[in-house]
């Protein structure tokens, strides 16, 4: 029981991104039922005050999704919906044990591991044959089953390598490379926007994040093309500067609008398809975390989980970031890019997505670090003392 709760999400973790895969994607649904069911193991061990209070705001968001459940959401519930909710539960459940059993290795060390992880898998797509598969609109997939989730999981390696590889060998240039042909080849401009949070997160305004700047502009706007290697996340960034692209998706958004005016309170309940008037529009969902969620939930429930998700992340931001610390700021970039990419992209609604797991995993962190620095049982200083933990 010890090993589930120190590295089942670890475990957790490599699935969500190899499910997003071509490699094991066809036994993604398979894999969750495991997962669901050891994690259920682990709820027992949430239950206590001590891991409670190190963990607050997941078992906050936690009680507002069981919460809408059986009362606003009482009409919609079905087994679809209860299987809904026992998974964010559940994974919550992993999550917090994780944390709070093994709190160094996810505070830092998992980082690292990931950021390998996932340019293993843009590599091995490019040296046979990924560089070919592109989408319909000619954005690479990588090994993905989409471009968008390519350029997401790029910029989050990115991210690993650059707050947790102080000194970077020639290994790490090229792996920073990679996850670049992969940010920009899969052509996400969200995923882009993700890495300027990230960047300022990492550098602030200063000499650092314009040396960093030019460096990746040489790479993207020179280098690349001259590999051969289109660039469509720049072509699409011009074109939407330019006015000649929008966002793609305003249909969905116009669907989901029509959703949520028709049930503004008590919302649709979860997993909710578009039906009537939207369905006419599109059947997909409108890749927004904050739409959907106000679909599914209606505005006074999904409003009480924005605020507790920007609350937290703010009021992190507001006592953490001082303390110059790479691990600490790593955690608060992953919170505030995929707030961020939620505006664009369904962040938080899945229950198997590895951005979801990571920001829940940040969150956690980030938590149980300002818990223990409060009780003083984690001493920043020497935190620091490393040369790779220092900003």
């Amino acid at each position: 029981m010890q090993f589930l709760r120190k590295y089942l999400l670890l475990l957790f973790i490599v699935e969500n991104l190899l499910a997003q895969t071509k490699i094991l994607g066809f036994l993604s649904g398979t894999l969750f039922y495991v997962f669901l069911a050891l994690g259920l193991l682990l709820v027992p061990y949430c239950l206590s005050a001590k891991v409670y209070s190190a963990c607050k705001p997941l078992y906050l968001l936690a009680g507002i999704y069981v919460l809408y459940e059986f009362t606003l959401g009482y009409s919609t519930i079905s087994a679809e919906t209860l299987l809904y909710v026992l998974s964010k539960v559940v994974v919550f459940a992993i999550v917090i044990a994780g944390v709070t059993s093994n709190f160094s290795f996810y505070f830092q060390e998992s980082s690292r591991l990931f950021a390998f992880l996932i340019t293993g898998v843009l590599l091995y797509s490019i040296l046979f044959g990924g560089m070919g598969e592109l989408s319909s609109n000619q954005r690479m997939q990588l090994g993905f089953t989409n471009s968008n989730t390519t350029s997401m999981m790029g910029t989050i390696a990115l991210a690993q390598f650059l707050f947790f590889f102080k000194r970077m060998p020639w290994y790490v240039w090229l792996s920073v490379l990679v996850c670049l042909i992969g940010i920009l080849g899969g052509g996400s401009r969200n995923a882009m926007l993700m890495a300027v949070v990230i960047l300022f997160v990492r550098y602030g305004l200063t000499l650092r994040i314009v040396l960093v700047s030019l460096v990746m502009s040489f790479i993207v706007f020179y280098a690349l093309p001259r590999m051969g290697i289109k660039t469509v996340g720049v072509e699409r960034m011009e074109n939407t500067i330019e006015g000649k692209e929008g966002n793609n998706r305003e249909v969905e958004r116009e669907a989901a609008r029509i959703m949520i005016a028709q049930k503004p309170i008590s919302g649709w309940g979860y997993r909710a398809q578009n039906v009537g008037k939207a369905a006419k529009l599109s059947v997909l969902g409108s890749h927004s975390g904050y739409l959907e969620h106000i679909k599914f939930m209606g505005y006074p429930f999904a409003l009480l989980l924005f605020a507790a998700i920007w609350f937290y992340a703010l009021h992190y931001f507001r006592k953490l970031y001082p303390i110059r610390h790479v691990a600490v700021r790593f955690h608060i970039s992953i919170l505030l890019s995929l707030i961020v990419a939620a505006f664009f992209e369904a962040v938080w609604v899945g229950v198997h997505e590895i951005e979801n797991t990571l920001f829940y995993m940040s969150m956690a962190v980030l938590s149980a670090y300002l818990y223990a620095y409060n009780r003083r049982k984690v001493k920043p200083a020497k935190l620091m003392m490393a040369d790779d933990t220092s900003v």
